[in-house]
C-alpha cells in the first residue's frame, strides 16, 4: 500500500542506502532545500511490504494554488527523478497503485520528471535529452575518450594560467552566484531567488553533498560550476562564466578536473544533467566528453500543461538583456517559483 512518508521518516532514507540508482534528487536534503526556497510541502510516496519496509517510491512535492487546487511533482526545480523499486514485482507495483492514485484525485495535477511504464493514466512528453559519463577509478581512460578540441582547448587554459579551486563555503557560492547574473543576463533568463541559493547552502553544500568548482586566472574568477554529490554519483547543476573571459576557455580545464576529481574519489558516474531537445550545440558539447546522450521524458496527469506563449518569453527576454543586473534579479525573485 501506498504511504505518504514525512520527510524526516527514517524509513525512505534506509531505503535509499540499498538503491544504486538513487542521487541527490531522491534525498530528503534536496526536498529540504526546495521546502525552504520555495515553501512547498515534501513528500514520500512509498509502497511499504509487510515488513514495515520501503520496496518502491518516489519524492514529491505539493503545491496548492490560490484557488486551493493540488498538484503533485517529483521534482519541481529538478531536472529528472525516477522511481526507486528493490525488485521488478515492486516496480510493477508502484506503476499499478500509481495509476490508482491518480485515478482516484481527478482533480490533482501530476508531473513525474521520468517516464514510468504501465501508468496508463499518464501522457508523456519529451523536450529534454540526459547526458551521462561512466567515470572510471583510472582518470586516464576518461581522458582518451575526451574530443580533441576539447584537449587543444584545455592546454589553451592551462597556457593562459587558468587554475581551478575546489570549495564549498558561501564566500565561493557568492562568486558562482555573481557569474551566474551575468549569465542569465545575457542569455536574457531570470535568476534564481538569492533564497535559492542560500538553501542550496545550508542544505547540501554544508552538509558536503556538493561543491563548487571555479576557474581563476590570477585572482579574476572566470567561470563556476556547482556539482552535486551521493551516492558515487555526481551531478552537474549550474554553470556560470564571465562572457569576457570565455576566450581564455576556463569551462573546458573546469570540467576536467570535475571529472578527475570523480574518478579520484570513487565516484561512477557523472550526470551532465538536462539539455533542451532542440539545443544541439550544447547536445555536442555534453557529448564530446564521452557521455551517452538518452531521451528524456516528463509525464503528466490529467494533461500537458500549456507552454508560455511564445511573445511573452521573447519580450521577457528582451527586456533583461536590455535592463541592469538588478532587473534579472528581480523578475526571479518574482516569478521563479512559479517556474518549476
Amino acid at each position: 500500500m501506498f504511504e505518504l512518508l514525512d520527510n524526516k521518516d527514517t524509513k525512505w532514507k534506509d531505503f535509499l542506502i540499498s538503491q544504486d540508482q538513487a542521487n541527490i534528487f531522491h534525498t530528503p536534503e534536496w526536498s529540504s532545500m526546495l521546502q525552504q526556497a520555495y515553501h512547498l510541502k515534501p513528500y514520500f510516496l512509498a509502497n511499504i511490504n509487510t515488513k514495515g519496509e520501503v520496496n518502491s517510491g518516489i519524492p514529491v512535492l505539493e503545491k496548492k494554488s490560490t484557488r486551493g487546487h493540488i498538484s503533485w511533482s517529483s521534482l519541481p526545480f529538478t531536472d529528472h527523478c525516477a522511481p526507486l523499486s528493490s525488485n521488478t514485482s515492486g516496480a510493477y507495483e508502484f506503476s499499478q497503485q500509481l495509476d490508482q492514485l491518480i485515478n482516484k484525485y481527478p482533480d490533482r495535477y501530476f508531473e513525474l520528471r521520468w517516464l514510468i511504464p504501465g501508468v496508463t493514466s499518464l501522457i508523456t512528453q519529451q523536450n529534454y535529452v540526459l547526458h551521462n559519463l561512466t567515470l572510471q577509478s583510472d582518470f586516464e581512460e576518461n581522458h582518451k575518450i575526451i574530443h580533441p578540441s576539447n584537449n587543444r582547448n584545455i592546454r589553451s587554459a592551462i597556457k593562459h594560467g587558468i587554475r581551478i579551486e575546489i570549495n564549498n563555503d558561501r564566500q565561493h557560492l557568492k562568486e558562482f552566484y555573481r557569474l551566474h547574473l551575468l549569465t542569465r543576463h545575457k542569455q536574457g533568463v531570470p535568476i534564481q531567488p538569492w533564497g535559492f541559493f542560500n538553501a542550496l547552502q545550508s542544505e547540501i553544500l554544508d552538509n558536503n553533498l556538493g561543491f563548487i568548482l571555479t576557474a581563476y586566472q590570477g585572482t579574476n574568477c572566470l567561470a563556476a560550476a556547482v556539482f552535486l554529490i551521493w551516492n558515487r554519483n555526481m551531478i552537474y547543476k549550474f554553470g556560470a562564466s564571465d562572457p569576457a573571459g570565455l576566450h581564455l576557455r576556463p569551462n573546458d580545464l573546469l570540467f576536467q578536473e570535475a571529472i578527475r576529481w570523480g574518478c579520484d574519489h570513487g565516484y561512477t558516474s557523472l550526470d551532465f544533467g538536462r539539455s533542451d531537445i532542440d539545443n544541439i550545440g550544447l547536445r555536442r558539447y555534453k557529448t564530446s566528453w564521452g557521455s551517452v546522450e538518452s531521451n528524456l521524458f516528463y509525464s503528466y496527469a490529467p494533461s500537458i500543461p500549456r507552454r508560455r506563449a511564445v511573445w511573452m518569453m521573447e519580450t521577457l527576454s528582451k527586456v533583461i538583456k536590455n535592463s541592469p543586473l538588478w532587473v534579472c534579479r528581480f523578475i526571479g525573485e518574482i516569478l521563479y517559483r512559479y517556474a518549476g
